[in-house]
C-alpha cells in the first residue's frame, strides 16, 4: 500500500512540474517572440536563425539542468517542466519554420510577392551593415597582446624564439585575412538574398552597398595587419567583379575565377 508520505511527494512533484511547464511556456514563447522574429528581409531572415540557434541552446540548458550535469536552484520536477516547455515551443517555431517553406516550394504562399516599403528596406540594410560592422570590430581581438603572448608562449614549445615569434606574426596575420574574408562572404550572400528576395536594385547598387562598412572599418583594421588586408582584399575583388564580370558580388574565389574566365574569353576572341 502506497504511503501517505509517497502521495504528498508525488502531489508536490506534480505540483513542481506544472508551475514549472506554465512558467516554461511563457519564458520560451517570449524568447522565441524576440529572437525568431518575422522574415521581412535578408538580415531578419539570418537574424532569425541565430535566434532559432539560441532558443536551442537554451533548451539544451534547461535538459542539462533537469538532468544534473548543469546546477540550477530550482525543483528537480520544476527543470524537468521548463525544459519540457521550452522543447515544446521549439519544436512548434521549426516545424513552422519547415512548413513555410514547404508552402512557398509547393506554390501555396501568395500568388504575387511584394517587396517590403522603402522604409523596411532601409532598416534591413542599416541593420545589416551595423551587424557586419560589429563582427568587423571582433576581428580586432586578433592584435591582442595576450593572444600573442599565448600563442607566442604556445610555439615556443616547437621552435626557438626567433622562429616562434615569426611564426606567431604570421598566424595572427592570416587569421585575421581569414576572418574579414569570412565576414564579406557572409555579407555579400547576405545583400543577394535580399535582392534576389526583397529589394529591386541594380547591379551597380548591389556592389556599392557593400563598401559602407567595410570602408568605416579601415581606420580600425589599421591595427591588425591581417584585418586590413582582407578589407583591402574585399573592396579590390568588388571593384574587379564590377569592372571586369556582369555578375552581382561574388567572393573572392568566384570573382578571380569570373575575372580568369572573362580574360581567357577576351583573349580567345581577340585570336579569332
Amino acid at each position: 500500500m502506497v504511503s501517505e508520505k509517497v502521495i504528498q511527494l508525488a502531489l508536490v512533484n506534480t505540483g513542481h512540474f506544472f508551475l514549472g511547464l506554465l512558467a516554461g511556456l511563457f519564458l520560451s514563447a517570449i524568447t522565441a517572440i524576440i529572437c525568431v522574429p518575422p522574415a521581412r528581409g535578408a538580415v531578419m531572415r539570418i537574424l532569425g536563425v541565430f535566434g532559432l540557434a539560441m532558443l536551442l541552446l537554451i533548451t539544451g540548458i534547461w535538459w542539462a539542468a533537469a538532468t544534473g550535469a548543469v546546477q540550477a536552484d530550482f525543483p528537480a520536477a520544476t527543470k524537468y517542466g521548463v525544459a519540457v516547455s521550452f522543447s515544446l515551443t521549439t519544436h512548434s517555431v521549426i516545424t513552422g519554420l519547415l512548413d513555410g517553406s514547404w508552402r512557398a516550394e509547393n506554390g501555396e504562399a501568395k500568388s504575387e510577392y511584394r517587396p517590403p516599403p522603402r522604409v523596411i528596406r532601409v532598416l534591413d540594410y542599416a541593420l545589416g551593415m551595423l551587424l557586419c560592422y560589429y563582427l568587423l570590430t571582433l576581428g580586432v581581438t586578433f592584435k591582442s597582446h595576450q593572444l600573442h603572448v599565448d600563442l607566442l608562449h604556445w610555439l615556443e614549445g616547437f621552435f626557438d624564439a626567433r622562429m616562434a615569434e615569426v611564426a606567431t606574426r604570421v598566424l595572427v596575420t592570416v587569421a585575421g585575412l581569414l576572418y574579414a574574408q569570412l565576414i564579406s562572404g557572409a555579407a555579400i550572400r547576405a545583400l543577394n538574398t535580399a535582392l534576389r528576395h526583397d529589394w529591386q536594385l541594380s547591379r551597380g547598387w548591389n556592389y556599392l552597398l557593400l563598401t559602407p562598412p567595410f570602408l568605416l572599418f579601415t581606420p580600425k583594421a589599421a591595427a591588425a595587419p591581417g584585418l586590413l588586408a582582407g578589407v583591402v582584399t574585399h573592396l579590390v575583388i568588388l571593384f574587379l567583379g564590377w569592372r571586369y564580370t556582369r555578375e552581382r558580388p561574388q567572393t573572392t574565389l568566384k570573382t578571380v575565377r569570373l575575372v580568369r574566365q572573362q580574360s581567357a574569353s577576351v583573349r580567345k576572341a581577340r585570336n579569332q
